[in-house]
């Protein structure tokens, strides 16, 4: 959607979710009565759900390339205030979720939003995440017009997804619980970049530590992130997923998938999700011929994912693996 600016010279259409207007009338915006002068940014939710989000945190960077100009604290609702007569570029985020930190804010194009690092693994290559709240950025350019209330709406852009697995046990075992080292985790995004485009430091990648208890023979496993790579982009093709289930008398059973990352790609590929992703893990038994018992995954194949805990479209079927 292109918004549109109005100036003394005309018309001037924009690629990014903005509207902008000049000397407009006098209107309510937090209950505060507005400026005659100065600048107010107005967000848009949309249909997202934002109780998470009471506060944003609004960086203007100058045109001139000067040191950018920071607000913290300000309500969901938007920004009202002075600046200094000029253009800018607009970053606002909700810098008080949890679980996150930022890099390189001073740069609008390197400013970037990513998981907390719980441990680093593989020689610093790979990191292992802490969940992160959910993260909404809002971004545009504005002008800030001497004798003049500059009013701009801006758009939200939800950062994060929901990653969904559920695991069936369709074996006599007791099984308690089960636990997943989900590889392939995007470590972060830009602010001044929608979820599709590159992700933050696209040479390394996160792994998510997932654990559930089973409930009628079912472990629902979800957790947030800032999305999975593919793995024909990452190399993750050659990266297995290792489940550790738990039974009741405290044994403990490793198994692991080595073609998890094959199946990823060709379930995901390319694909970009709306909301989040689900993968369905069936658990069975399967003889080697020596008696000793092993636990099979089926992979079903990813869905997209509504965060609610029920899958709203099939996505391309993967493949039944037996271990």
């Amino acid at each position: 959607m292109n918004g549109i600016l109005k100036s003394h010279g005309g018309f001037m259409a924009f690629s990014f979710l903005l509207l902008a207007f000049y000397a407009c009338t006098e209107r309510e915006l937090h209950g505060i009565r507005p400026l005659d002068t100065g600048i107010s940014i107005r967000t848009s939710w949309g249909d997202i759900v934002h109780g998470d989000a009471e506060t944003l945190e609004f960086h203007f960077y100058p045109a001139d390339g000067s040191t950018p100009i920071v607000e913290s604290a300000v309500p969901s609702g938007g920004f009202e205030g002075k600046l200094p007569v000029g253009k800018y570029k607009v970053l606002a985020f909700n810098s008080e979720t949890a679980n996150v930190e930022t890099v390189d804010m001073d740069s609008y194009e390197k400013a970037a939003v990513i998981a907390k690092s719980v441990v680093t693994v593989r020689s610093g290559e790979n990191m292992r995440l802490a969940e992160p709240g959910p993260v909404y950025a809002f971004r545009g350019e504005i002008e800030v017009v001497e004798g003049a209330l500059s009013v701009y709406t801006v758009m939200a852009d939800p950062l994060t997804q929901d990653i969904g697995m559920q695991v069936t046990n369709n074996t006599d075992l007791a099984i308690v619980s089960v636990r997943c080292d989900f590889p392939g985790i995007v470590l972060g995004r830009y602010l001044s970049r929608t979820r599709d485009k590159e992700p933050y430091h696209q040479e390394s990648m996160g792994i998510y530590p997932a654990e559930a208890a089973f409930n009628n023979r079912i472990a629902e496993i979800g957790f947030r992130s800032f999305g999975v790579f593919s793995p024909a982009v990452s190399g993750l093709s050659e990266t297995p997923i290792v489940l550790t289930l738990k039974l009741d008398d405290g044994r403990t059973i490793e198994t692991e998938v080595a073609e998890f990352g094959k199946l990823l790609d060709e379930a995901v590929g390319d694909r970009e999700f709306s909301a989040g992703l689900k993968l369905d893990i069936e658990l069975k038994l399967a003889a080697d011929g020596t008696g000793d018992i092993f636990v099979g995954i089926g992979i079903q194949g990813w869905k997209d994912y509504d965060g609610d805990g029920m899958p709203d479209k099939i996505g391309r079927n993967g493949k039944e693996i037996l271990y």
